[in-house]
């Protein structure tokens, strides 16, 4: 590809911006509640959108051929071929920007977490590991690199290591996301079955999905439920906040991930206020 217009466009389309403001806020956010200063919280921020334009990037590489079976669009690979070189050229870029935002944070933990979330995501699209074709291990490893690691990224630029809320908080996150992490997969069943990636629809079916989802939805509400009365807080804004997110994952699944963009945006603005409610609390007591 020779046009810069065309080529800037597929590599914005690879990166898949849209896909990295739920990890971002939830590292800016945590990073800001936790008071710490401008520069950590647009750190955490844009850190996040260069590893995920890293990831995404990776993973289309390697799945082209499912995608094209799935007539994904949101693969640009899947129509319009770019150069190897140039491919890794946009990853080098993106890799050395996030190892400089790395650096500026705290360290060693930040550069930890990112050294986590790399091998993590690289593992999940290599194609001889593909952690994505391998089950239920698929939306684990999502939910740890979607939810977990980047409110744990935020939390840790201000908070003792040896804070127990420090790991509970993360863990609350992945346990948030992972029923969101198995919706991706009800459209891409076709390509899915025929390029044998055995993800947990293609597997199982979809009324194990389902009932996983809602299961996994009522365990984590739960846990939410525990900690913020913990801190405390308020008893009717907790319950309707855990009522919300058990409803939204089960009107997602039962409509195969197929909701208006207003109401997929309203989930995730679900998802970055729950945890946050708690970190706000946690905030005020130990920062």
């Amino acid at each position: 590809m020779t046009d810069p217009t065309k080529l800037g466009k597929t590599l914005a389309q690879l990166a898949r911006p849209q896909n990295a403001l739920y990890p971002a806020l939830l590292a800016s956010a945590s990073a800001f509640l936790t008071k710490s200063s401008w520069a950590v919280v647009a750190a955490c921020f844009f850190l996040f959108i260069c590893l995920y334009a890293v990831a995404a990037t990776y993973n289309n590489i390697h799945d082209v051929k499912t995608d094209r079976l799935n007539l994904r669009k949101d693969n640009p690979l899947v129509f319009t071929p770019v150069s190897v070189k140039t491919l890794q050229i946009f990853m080098g870029l993106n890799s050395l920007i996030a190892l400089c935002i790395g650096l500026t944070l705290r360290s060693p933990y930040s550069l930890g977490i990112v050294a986590v979330y790399v091998v993590l995501l690289a593992a999940y699209s290599h194609p001889k590991l593909k952690l994505q074709a391998r089950g239920w291990l698929s939306p684990v490893v999502l939910s740890i690199c979607y939810g977990g690691l980047p409110l744990l990224l935020g939390l840790i630029q201000n908070v003792p290591v040896h804070n127990q809320w420090l790991w509970q908080l993360p863990l609350l996150q992945a346990l948030l996301t992972f029923p969101i992490t198995l919706v991706k997969d009800y459209k891409d069943i076709v390509g899915d079955t025929v390029t044998g990636k055995r993800t947990p629809v293609v597997r199982h079916g979809e009324r194990v999905v389902q009932t996983t989802a809602i299961a996994a939805s009522m365990l984590s509400a739960t846990y939410f439920v525990y900690l913020a009365r913990l801190w405390p807080l308020n008893l009717s804004i907790i319950i309707i906040l855990a009522g919300l997110y058990i409803t939204s994952v089960a009107w997602l699944h039962f409509k195969l991930g197929q909701l208006p963009i207003a109401l997929r945006q309203a989930y995730t603005l679900l998802l970055l206020a729950m945890p946050m409610v708690i970190v706000w609390k946690f905030a005020a007591i130990f920062c």
